[in-house]
Order: structure tokens, then sequence, then C-alpha cells
């Protein structure tokens, strides 16, 4: 193994040793170890690394380092915002399409520089876009009749079935059904009452 990959490492490991409380760094430290492959110096495979070294599951590491990320985008805004102090806060902000503008309202609405991952979460909560409303399959409702040129008929328990098994689409035999359109794959469509 090269010196400077064995250099390398070890300065990312004094950085996690003293660390460990500080979790961005940490998270940081771990993204360089396992893009620049650095664990292969003494290891397989980054989970191993962490696992064998630090005690890390891999969905630790992996929070670690996306908190790191979250941070970095936070910190690269020139709007002088205080990072947030826990693993948690990241992990909410992680959630959001817009980690920036999710810690900058949490931060107004809760009054204070820390708000928690709770509150956070409520943010994003509240942000979110309505959840549409599913309606009935109109290709489910009713069944249908397929009426070929030669006047023969063939029934289907839906427009689904229909559909797949003329390879015709479903809307356009919808289409035909409603008398909005004339033919659908060649054929006429009727609803069966």
């Amino acid at each position: 193994m090269k010196h400077t990959t064995i250099a390398s490492l070890q300065e990312c490991e004094i950085i996690i040793e003293q660390g460990l409380q500080t979790f961005i760094q940490v998270g940081r430290a771990l993204l360089t170890i396992k893009e620049q492959r650095l664990y292969k110096a003494t290891h397989s495979n980054f989970n191993e690394y962490c696992k064998e070294r630090w005690g890390f599951t891999q969905q630790h590491a992996g929070r670690l380092a996306i908190a790191s990320k979250v941070a970095d985008i936070i910190e690269s805004e020139p709007i002088g915002l205080h990072l947030p102090q826990a693993e948690s806060q990241t992990r909410m902000l992680a959630k959001s399409d817009n980690p920036v503008e999710t810690w900058k309202e949490a931060i107004e609405r809760s009054g204070k520089e820390q708000p928690t991952a709770s509150e956070i979460q409520n943010i994003i909560q509240m942000n979110k876009r309505p959840i549409k409303v599913k309606y009935p399959n109109r290709y489910k409702e009713k069944a249908v009749k397929q009426i070929l040129l030669s006047g023969e008929t063939y029934t289907f328990e839906s427009i689904g079935k229909a559909s797949r098994a003329t390879q015709t689409h479903a809307s356009n035999i919808w289409k035909a059904c409603r008398g909005k359109r004339g033919l659908a794959g060649g054929f006429k469509w009727e609803y069966i009452n």
C-alpha cells in the first residue's frame, strides 16, 4: 500500500477518534475513506472496516455520511446559519426537498438556534404537498363488449382485461365506450350494462 494512502487513512482515523461526538467531521472522514478506498489498507471492504475499526453498522456510517453532506449544503449557503449539532437533526433535514429552507424555517418557528429533530420533522410535514386522492380505476369499473366489423362480439370483465387481451391501449377503449372515439384498435366498443 502506498505511504500516502496509509497517511491519509491515519489522518482520517485521528479525526474519527478525536471527534466521535462531532458527527459532521466524522461523516466527512468516513466519506473520504470510502470514496478514496482508504479502508483497503487494512480491510477488504468499507462495511467490514466500519464494523471492526469503529463498531459502526453500515446504517450508522451512512447516517453520518448523509449528515456531513447536509451540513455541507447548509454551510455552502451564505446566510450565516448555525450548523445542526445533532445527527438526528441532519437525518430529518436529509428528508427535505430543500434542507437549507427547512432549517431556516425550523429556526424561525422554534425561536431556537438548534431546533429539535421533531420540530424539523413537523416543518417538513407542513410543507409537503397535499396527498393526491386516489380515484377508482376507470378501467376496472365495468364490463365491456368488443364488436368486430363482422358483427361478432367478445365480452371482457373490464377495460383493463380487454386492453391486455387485444393489445389496445386502455384509454382508447375507454374513449370508444364513452362515444369520444369511433374505434379503438380497429374495433367498436361498448359498456355492458
